[in-house]
């Protein structure tokens, strides 16, 4: 799956570490969850019941995204000023 997505050589995944290589399997996943979303909204959403769309969009979505990226850990600009004016 490694060698196929990145282009390695086994003798490459083999050399990887243990650290190396989950980030990369997380990385895929990811990024394969983004080609999923995008092919959804082009193609298969329109023909989904609303109730369906939402559910795969969202499962998608969650896989794209970084666990520690959600609406409340974004900073604002009020953030910012009220951190640096106090």
């Amino acid at each position: 799956m490694i060698m196929q997505f990145y282009g390695y050589r086994l003798n490459e995944v083999l050399d990887l570490s243990s650290t190396d290589f989950f980030y990369l399997i997380a990385v895929m996943k990811k990024v394969k969850a983004t080609n999923r979303i995008e092919a959804l909204q082009v193609s298969a959403y329109p023909h989904l019941k609303p109730s369906e769309a939402k559910k795969v969009h969202k499962k998608a979505y969650k896989d794209s995204e970084p666990d520690d990226v959600s609406e409340k850990n974004i900073i604002k600009l009020s953030d910012i000023n009220r951190a640096l004016n106090g």
